[in-house]
């Protein structure tokens, strides 16, 4: 094994650095697949795996998830199960139904490859402004209605 290969691996039970990963994206004979698969594998949480972890604090099966945030069966079923990735609007009605912090919420949008809540927008600020405040989805949606804002409880 070269010295440069050698160097990319991280110890035992270790993640790569970002100094490491850095390494091996730009190494010249770096792999791309294999480098992105060790990203993938090292840093990218599934989506639907965290899904599931915030849905197991909660006492809502997903059967009663979709009904809450109105959406199809079948539809959220698949997004438990990696199939499918929802729109930013129906994470976001996920998190007010889980009653998720801004710190959570922003990670299910950044999971998802989702655009983050960004205070300078006033739709994301009314959001940011419910969730610290747990408003429920009913009352996060007459916020955003009340301030002539786009809703969440509309098909996206």
């Amino acid at each position: 094994m070269s010295e440069m290969q050698n160097s990319s691996l991280p110890k035992a039970g270790k993640k790569h650095t970002t100094t490491e990963l850095f390494r091996m994206f730009t190494s010249s004979g770096g792999e791309l697949k294999s480098s992105l698969a060790t990203l993938e594998t090292e840093y990218a949480p599934k989506l639907h795996e965290y899904l599931r972890k915030l849905l197991l604090r909660t006492n809502y099966t997903i059967m009663e998830l979709s009904k809450e945030i109105l959406a199809n069966k079948s539809f959220i079923y698949q997004i438990f199960n990696g199939e499918r990735i929802p729109g930013r609007d129906t994470l976001l009605r996920m998190a007010f139904v889980l009653k998720l912090s801004i710190d959570e919420t922003e990670q299910l949008l950044k999971i998802a490859q989702r655009g983050s809540l960004y205070p300078r927008f006033r739709r994301d600020a009314i959001l940011l402004y419910a969730l610290h405040h747990a408003y429920t989805l009913q009352e996060a949606d007459n916020a955003l209605r009340q301030n002539g804002e786009q809703p969440l409880l509309e098909d996206e």
